[in-house]
């Protein structure tokens, strides 16, 4: 038998060698049983009563105790952890509802100093056109408070031409999103009118309808346009009086055209009247040769009938009425000459300018040993030049 540890209250594990029996545990070759040792003394008798206990029965029993230890030690800290990760979730959840919260909060701040910062006046109907909110602009606008006209409906601040309009739009039951943009006239609280421009549009908020009206004060835009048509009118008025002064002063420019055309007439005729006063020497030439030659043969003629000879008589006569002819010759292209034109250009044959030329200052040319060469094809050349009214015209 070998000993083990021994307690204070006279118990110990002692271990028997037993070679038959089932041990739990082997020593060098040597089957062996621990088992508990438990002695009393008896004071009476004089001697010690030891008991022996197996222990596999105790440490089936402590294993189990041990065992349901560790469960119950790691149950309890499995609920630990699972309270600890409840409470966490719970903390991430209040911590996410709360920056939800304040992102939410900032968010509607944002907006709401958006909206009451806002140049434009912003209102809120609900579907029947009653007015649910007013941001400071539309109250400044309209010179109400909002909590004035809240619940009242919104055609009340309208002139009564422009109710009909918005209201139609707003009674109106349609699924679009098509907005309303007029001009129109707004009621202030004092009475006074203000034109504005209003859009309205169509919104759904938890499957009820409701609007949103835009207002922005058009007072300056239509003093603007006032002033612009002011500006507009003054301008036409201007340009009208332009034009009648220029009408004026072009109709004094074509009565100045006038009278220079018939100046440059006056100077057309005045230069042909000094032409005719230059060859006034040499037309007479021309006509004392056929005077004398007619005087010559009137006089012969009238002898010869005196003489009773109608033959020569006759020819003389014949010869008269050749010079006389040839007389008329030299004073026609004068006389058509000296006549007014007309002043108006138009296309004249070089041959009818040729004729009259020649038919004036042949003698002068012929005189002076001159000798101009004419195209041979001149009747067919033409060029624009004033005529006379008969049939001699001249270049200019």
């Amino acid at each position: 038998m070998l000993s083990g540890g021994k307690t204070g209250d006279g118990t110990e594990v002692v271990t028997l060698v037993d070679g038959d029996w089932a041990s739990s545990e082997s020593l060098d070759g040597v089957k062996t049983r621990q088992y508990l040792q438990q002695t009393r003394q008896v004071e009476d008798a004089g001697f010690n009563v030891s008991i022996l206990a197996n222990i596999k029965a105790v440490e089936r029993q402590v294993f189990t105790n041990v065992l349901l230890a560790s469960f119950s030690y790691g149950a309890l800290v499995f609920l630990l952890l699972f309270l600890f990760t409840r409470r966490r979730v719970a903390d991430q959840r209040e911590e996410f509802k709360r920056q939800e919260q304040q992102a939410l909060e900032s968010s509607e701040a944002r907006v709401r100093a958006i909206i009451d910062n806002t140049h434009a006046g912003l209102i809120t109907l609900d579907h029947l056109g009653r007015i649910e909110s007013f941001n400071p602009t539309a109250e400044k606008l309209f010179g109400y408070p909002a909590e004035e006209v809240q619940g009242k409906y919104f055609s009340h601040l309208l002139a009564q031409q422009d109710r009909a309009v918005c209201w139609q739009h707003i009674t109106t039951s349609t699924d679009d999103d098509t907005e309303l943009m007029i001009e129109a006239l707004g009621c202030r609280a004092d009475e006074s009118q203000i034109p504005v421009e209003l859009v309205i549009g169509r919104m759904t908020r938890e499957g009820d309808r409701y609007f949103i009206v835009t207002v922005h004060d058009m007072t300056e835009r239509k003093q603007y346009e006032q002033k612009l048509r002011k500006a507009r009118d003054m301008l036409e008025h201007r340009v009208d009086e332009r034009t009648e002064d220029l009408s004026r002063a072009n109709a004094r420019l074509l009565t100045e055209m006038e009278q220079h055309k018939n100046t440059q007439n006056e100077l057309i005729q005045a230069a042909k009247l000094a032409v005719l006063g230059q060859m006034s020497a040499g037309i007479n030439h021309e006509l004392n040769q056929p005077l004398t030659a007619i005087r010559s043969y009137a006089d012969n003629a009238r002898s010869f009938l005196e003489m009773d000879k109608p033959e020569p008589a006759k020819d003389n006569l014949s010869e008269i009425g050749l010079l006389t002819e040839r007389m008329a010759k030299i004073i026609g292209p004068l006389k058509e000459f000296s006549r007014k034109t007309t002043g108006q250009l138009s296309p004249i044959s070089l041959q009818a300018a040729e004729d009259g030329a020649m038919a004036i200052m042949y003698g002068q040319l012929a005189k002076a040993k001159v000798d101009i060469i004419w195209p041979q094809d001149a009747a067919d050349i033409y060029m624009l030049g004033i005529c006379s009214g008969w049939s001699r015209c001249w270049l200019i």
